[in-house]
């Protein structure tokens, strides 16, 4: 942090004392040398007195001895007086020097009489505040009274250390509430006039601005994060029915568009920025900078209308491009908001964890999303943080498991024609189910090495004798990709690998994808698809029917197989219009080439409608739910039989 000028002003402050108070030493030495030998009992006392007071004393001794100098030459009165004069002179000078020093550094003065308990607060210490100067001594509370409740005890206790000679001299910092309602931090040094040991009778010192310091970033001149917890401690302190809201901005390509710019054009941009922001803002209200490109602000809420019309405004500006270099660029952004009250009786540390939080979501899901702070959000968040780490310690412990449940041919007797591998994740509590991990691999690159993992576990399954021997040599391996997987440009050659190590032929592995997850990126998608296709591999739409698919791709997309989701046939035991759907769906199904299988069959009276319809080929519970290759082995037959649902207990 730079040297302010406060900072040098008082370092020349110190200087100049310290030439004074060594004339004066010297000076000092020089009139108790001069006095008798009998005179030195009597000053014995007060050599440890502040030096003007010192030199006040000594003067007081000469003047009685010049007074009484009737006995003596007068080559020696002569001397006496001229010691004496030029004792005055310089504690005049040094009186004089002082006064210069302290009007210098721009400090206020204070002088606290203890023995009457009044406080003479000199008119630069009013000032400081922007307070009206009372020139008449006033009481402690005068002072003690604007000074933060968190700060009085410590500031108290400083005092009474330095009063108890515990401390050398009084030097502390402190908030105190200036004129405008804002906090302001002070340095106050100080010290007493009495020697060791004696009662004092004077508390002496100055107190400096150094809010600046504090609550300001060097590179920026707009607030730092130590304001923003005192404006929040301030607001988390105001009347019960206040409501305030803490925005925060996220700039996410500050660094990509300054290139290698110098640091000071980057300050410059979001000084620019900074200006801009608070020419939006209501009156005195401070904008805060934190690191990574972070601007923050608190406004009031109370009026939830003009808290959206500041929001908008903020937008606006957001959007706009702003001059760098003699061009124009856009900074991306995004911004979270937690709405607070004193009611809650939250921590300024909580309130930003809360912002920032919305501001990681809404950065999430693009460029100028805004988000605001919920217990929802909060719980979902939290949640996922947990699922990163159950995924990190499956991965560096080998605990990615595959489970498989049977897909079902009804029109071969109900043989198993294929198993859709699952994903679970094996902890010492037992299996994870994908709710509680999925969401956050699909979000991140872990769902790469996550599934590759499960499908090098499932080939090695499937492929073993027992499993062979078991259900064939024909059925097929269904995994899902998700969007990251399939504009993964190793995915294809990878899995040619794969297949080539454990003697799996390309036409028994078929790859599960939603048609939100091709729509993500359509062109990569179809160039992904294709590539695996002309591999020989299956490409199945899965969970057709939720959501808003659309009956377009079926003819534009690269597939071979179409799942119908669960929603397709719930209620369709009570609902005509569904079978009448199932059934029209399922014969542009077939007519376009495409086989069918219907997911979410639970019981045998809707395994005997869907049958009806024409389609018979099932994926669900009246057959089997998803199981482990041993348990598959142990209970599961290559012709199950089916059976209204009851949970196992696998």
């Amino acid at each position: 942090m730079g040297e302010t000028r406060a900072d040098r002003a008082l370092t020349r402050s110190d200087k100049g004392r310290r030439e004074v108070e060594q004339s004066l030493d010297t000076l000092s030495d020089r009139l108790e040398t001069a006095l008798c030998e009998t005179d030195r009992g009597e000053l014995r006392d007060r050599i440890d007195m502040p030096r003007v007071e010192r030199l006040s004393a000594l003067c007081a001794v000469l003047l009685d001895r010049i007074e009484g100098a009737g006995a003596c030459s007068t080559s020696a009165h002569t001397g006496l007086d001229g010691l004496l004069r030029r004792a005055i002179e310089a504690r005049d000078s040094y009186a004089r020097k002082l006064h210069l020093i302290l009007s210098g550094s721009r400090d206020g003065v204070f002088e606290w009489a203890l023995d009457e308990d009044r406080i003479h607060l000199s008119p630069r210490w009013f000032n400081t505040l922007g307070l009206a100067p009372l020139t008449d001594p006033q009481p402690p509370t005068v002072w003690l009274s604007r000074i933060h409740a968190d700060d009085r005890g410590p500031f108290r206790r400083a005092i009474d250390d330095h009063l108890a000679d515990r401390t050398p001299t009084l030097d502390l910092e402190y908030r105190i509430l200036d004129g405008a309602g804002h906090w302001r931090v002070m340095h106050c040094r100080g010290i007493k006039d009495a020697m060791t040991g004696e009662a004092p009778t004077w508390l002496i010192g100055t107190h400096t601005d150094v809010t600046h310091r504090h609550y300001t970033d060097p590179a920026t001149g707009l607030g730092n994060g130590e304001l923003l917890d005192q404006l929040l401690d301030d607001a988390c302190r105001a009347s019960d029915d206040a409501r305030f809201c803490l925005v925060s901005i996220g700039l996410s390509n500050v660094c990509s568009v300054m290139e290698s710019s110098l640091p000071h054009y980057v300050n410059g941009l979001l000084k620019y920025l900074g200006d801009e922001l608070a020419e939006v803002l209501p009156d005195n209200t401070p904008l805060i900078l934190l690191p990574e490109h972070t601007f923050a602000v608190v406004l009031k809420a109370s009026d939830s209308s003009e808290l959206e019309a500041s929001l908008v405004e903020i937008e606006g500006v957001l959007s706009r491009p702003k001059p760098f270099k003699n061009k124009r660029v856009w900074l991306s952004y995004a911004m979270g908001t937690a709405a607070f009250s004193p009611t809650q009786g939250l921590l300024s540390s909580s309130i930003r964890a809360r912002a920032r939080l919305a501001t990681q979501y809404a950065a999430r899901r693009g460029v100028g999303f805004r988000c605001q702070y919920s217990d929802a959000l909060e719980l979902s968040e939290r949640q996922a943080s947990t699922g990163e780490q159950l995924i990190r310690q499956a991965l560096d412990d080998d605990g990615v498991r595959c489970l498989f449940q049977p897909i079902v041919s009804l029109r071969e007797e109900g043989r198993i024609t294929a198993f859709e591998g699952l994903m679970r994740l094996q902890t010492a509590d037992g299996l994870v189910p994908p709710a509680c991990f999925m969401d956050v691999a699909e979000q991140s690159a872990l769902i790469h090495e996550l599934s590759r993992r499960m499908i090098d576990r499932a080939l090695s399954l499937m492929t073993e004798e027992a499993f062979e021997a078991r259900y064939g040599t024909e059925f097929t391996l269904n995994v899902n990709l998700s969007r990251q997987q399939l504009q993964d440009d190793t995915l294809v050659t990878w899995l040619s690998d794969r297949l080539d190590r454990y003697g799996v032929a390309p036409s028994r592995f078929q790859v599960e994808v939603t048609e939100s997850t091709v729509l993500a990126s359509l062109a990569h998608a179809q160039t992904t698809l294709n590539a695996l296709r002309d591999m020989g591999i299956r490409v199945a739409l899965d969970d057709f029917g939720s959501g808003y698919s659309s009956l377009s791709q079926l003819s534009e997309l690269p597939l071979d197989t179409i799942k119908f989701d669960k929603c397709l046939i719930q209620d369709i035991k009570s609902l005509p219009r569904k079978r009448h759907v199932l059934a029209s769906v399922s014969e542009l199904c077939f007519r376009l080439g495409y086989d069918v299988v219907v997911e979410g069959v639970e019981d045998l009276e809707t395994l005997a409608i869907v049958r009806g319809l024409g389609v018979d080929t099932i994926q669900g519970f009246v057959y089997c739910e998803p199981r482990s290759a041993e348990d598959l082995l142990a209970q599961v037959g290559r012709f199950p039989v089916p059976a209204r649902y009851t949970p196992s207990s696998a």
